[in-house]
């Protein structure tokens, strides 16, 4: 039995691109790539430092390969042209290899397709999804261990659940919980939410119950968004700030540029989380709003998105201020004039001659010299939390002495913790995890004796 919170099962995998990674791959070695699960290991060890659990990472790495392939016996289609470099693999930081291996498995039918196929495989297999039933408490057998859940019913009934042979805790993040983000993370606080709204963070509060330990709480995976008008993820949003190559430029609130706005939306998260205020202004010209190539956030051209045309709407509403000079542009966004006038003239200077000295940006240089111009406050965009409940490489939950609970089992980034620190290191990172863990506690589960 399944049970889901909501009226659609697949939380933020049915909105998110979908993607897998992986290495060792037969996609990759049909697209004439050289890929070794000790690099990949090696690369997500130095990307989430003293804040994952390495034994955790490398049963992440070593089951994730076959994650792929059953995706494709089931009837996923991963085209090998369609591979690309999903990861921080490419900074000097992080690297293990160059160049930097392509691992990011991008499917054809993106997050929904995915789950699709999971799901009516599932149902084949004779799983029962029952939708608008949130699970509310783990509840205990006649010996005192995990034996079942209540749930409510979406005709407000509750019911009580007899398990087979165990829990899987596999629910969301907690990122439209206010108590939770104050209570767990202060880069939390700081964001917009902009994952599913019915994701309040249930199966960490039912789990504590049961002495549950938590562990890298503390860490987000999202995109920066929009302070003042949160959207919910329904797009893949691949660069900050911008969804396509228009030019922009991101600033601080003291005027000044801090760091190179084309870098991967995990490290533009963080960047913009440790700025004053932890907010940034994104700055752009009419050119940029009118460029085909896209602009800040998908829905500019787009009737079907929530955002106007040309802004008229969120002017109005105080979201986007609008200038015919750099100077005007400043007194509205409350910045030093002198200080933004200065930065946005030598900016304009190099991405003329072509080269940005300064942090040394090289994608989407182009100038941002064509009245009028805009800004819009910029927060950390929570898409998920990167932590949650402490497990073992068996999926099994664990108690804060560092004993699994009984037939207490969970899976998935948003849900468990020890896979990855303030940054996440690569896009698919996440759903392979999902995928990954939640077929490892199924196995595990299932060697547990009848109750």
């Amino acid at each position: 039995i399944v049970l889901e919170k909501g009226a659609e099962p697949g939380g933020a995998t049915r909105f998110s691109g979908g993607v897998v990674y992986a290495a060792e791959t037969t996609v990759q070695k049909a697209a004439g790539l050289s890929d070794t699960k000790d690099d990949m290991y090696q690369f997500l060890m130095n990307v989430g430092g003293k804040s994952v659990v390495p034994e955790l990472v490398r049963a992440y790495v070593d089951n994730a390969t076959h994650t792929v392939e059953r995706l494709i016996e089931l009837g996923v289609e991963f085209p090998p042209e369609q591979l690309y470099q999903s990861g921080l693999e490419h900074m000097e930081e992080y690297a293990t290899t160059l160049p930097a291996p392509i691992r990011g498995h991008s499917p054809v039918g993106a997050g929904y397709g995915v789950f699709t196929t999971l799901r009516m495989a599932a149902e084949e297999k004779g799983a029962r999804v029952m939708l608008e039933t949130p699970a509310i408490e783990i509840l205990p057998n006649e010996d005192g261990v995990v034996g079942g859940v209540k749930a409510k019913t979406k005709d407000g009934r509750e019911i009580n659940i007899r398990a087979h042979k165990a829990v899987i805790v596999t629910s969301g993040d907690f990122n439209r919980s206010p108590e939770k983000r104050r209570a767990f993370s202060n880069m939390a606080i700081a964001a917009e939410p902009i994952g599913p709204l019915n994701h309040t963070g249930d199966g960490l509060t039912m789990a504590q119950a049961w002495g549950a330990d938590l562990m890298g709480t503390y860490a987000i995976a999202g995109i920066p968004a929009p302070e003042g008008k949160p959207v919910m993820f329904t797009f893949y949003l691949p660069k900050y700030p911008t969804a396509g190559n228009a030019a922009n430029v991101a600033v601080n609130s003291r005027g000044k540029r801090f760091f190179n706005e084309t870098v991967g939306y995990p490290i533009a998260n963080r960047e913009v989380f440790y700025q004053p205020g932890n907010f940034a202004w994104t700055v752009f010209d009419e050119r940029a709003r009118t460029s085909e190539m896209g602009v800040l956030f998908p829905g500019f051209t787009d009737p079907t998105q929530t955002w106007s045309h040309d802004l008229a709407e969120e002017e109005a509403q105080g979201l986007v201020f609008k200038a015919d000079t750099f100077g005007e542009l400043a007194q509205k966004m409350g910045v030093d004039a002198e200080v933004f006038e200065t930065t946005m003239r030598d900016y304009n200077t190099h991405a003329k001659n072509g080269k940005d000295p300064e942090f040394g940006k090289t994608e989407k240089l182009g100038t941002v010299d064509t009245a009028p111009f805009y800004a819009i406050k910029t927060r950390p965009g929570m898409l998920i939390n990167a932590g949650g409940l402490r497990i073992d490489t068996q999926a099994r939950v664990m108690d804060t002495y560092g004993n699994p609970i009984p037939r207490l089992y969970a899976a998935g980034m948003s849900i468990t913790g020890g896979f990855s620190g303030d940054i996440v290191a690569a896009s698919g990172y996440s759903v392979g995890l999902g995928i990954t863990f939640g077929r490892i506690a199924a196995l595990n589960a299932v060697t547990e004796t009848s109750l």
